[in-house]
């Protein structure tokens, strides 16, 4: 809403008022309809962030921490048999997940780590480190994010 506000009062200051409404309500129906675009099943937190919320798919089952950030076309969930076999992703509190990033099967995503983009994690990641590749290897320690 904030991003809203902010484009309309600089249509106003530079095209008048009747130009500001038009590019205001145009900006706010391409933003629900990007946010339709998202196939979301499982319960968000309040503290999550999706900069850009296109092509999410995310297991029904699987668990979120608070202040995650999760980038386009990323996918958490089951593997095989999806959700009904009970095997979920938990990713813990202050994440950050890259865009294209798949996050598979019964594993946990530590505090504070960084999904890199395009990965495909399959096995556990530590609290504060980078994975990144196909399959994901830890890269670095991260330093611990705060929001």
């Amino acid at each position: 809403m904030i991003q809203l506000a902010e484009r309309f009062i600089r249509a106003l200051k530079t095209e008048g008022i009747v130009i500001a409404i038009m590019k205001s309500l145009r900006y706010f129906k391409l933003a629900i309809m990007r946010n339709l675009a998202c196939d979301i099943k499982c319960e968000l937190p309040q503290s999550i962030v999706l900069p850009h919320p296109t092509g999410i798919v995310l297991g029904s089952s699987c668990e979120l921490g608070e202040n995650i950030i999760i980038r386009q076309n990323v996918t958490i969930g089951g593997i095989g048999g999806g959700d009904r076999t009970g095997k979920k992703p938990t990713i813990k509190d202050n994440v950050e997940i890259g865009a294209g990033a798949c996050i598979l099967g019964d594993i946990s995503i530590g505090k504070n780590a960084v999904i890199g983009a395009n990965s495909v994690v399959i096995n556990d990641v530590s609290d504060n480190v980078t994975v990144a590749g196909a399959p994901a290897k830890q890269i670095s320690k991260s330093r611990k994010r705060t929001i």
